[in-house]
């Protein structure tokens, strides 16, 4: 699957997304009947614990599409009451969109907290 491999070369601070030591997973999800983010490419150091589907109202990256902005978090002090990958300590949701229409989402979860700064959210907006 091109998505896969285009994921896991990805380029995040001087690392593969695949082989990156702070990234436990990163994962693109596309939008399916209005009410859910499917997956279509993971790269992941332990086995996904959410499934192959979302539901857009009850997940971070489901956050992020529907305000079709970027989110960040860093733990239990912000604002989303939102489960999160299992150990991560950060994660960062971005929207893939087409003009105006967001399509889908790109998340990262990484081991270490207040891990993504506002320069990894231009770097994987370029990707999105």
């Amino acid at each position: 699957m091109k998505i896969q491999r285009l994921l896991a070369a990805f380029v995040f601070r001087d690392s593969r997304l695949e082989s990156h030591p702070k990234i436990l997973a990163a994962s693109v999800y596309f939008v399916s009947r209005r009410s859910t983010l499917d997956l279509a490419a993971e790269v992941s150091k332990h086995p996904l614990r959410f499934g192959r589907s979302l539901d857009l109202r009850k997940c971070l990256s489901g956050h992020a599409f529907v305000r079709q902005r970027e989110f960040l978090y860093d733990g239990p002090d912000t604002e989303a009451h939102l489960p999160i990958e299992d150990s991560a300590l950060s994660e960062l949701a971005v929207p893939i969109s087409s003009g105006t229409e967001a399509l889908g989402v790109i998340n990262l979860a990484s081991n270490e907290r207040n891990f993504f700064s506002e320069k990894d959210i231009g770097s994987v907006q370029l990707l999105a």
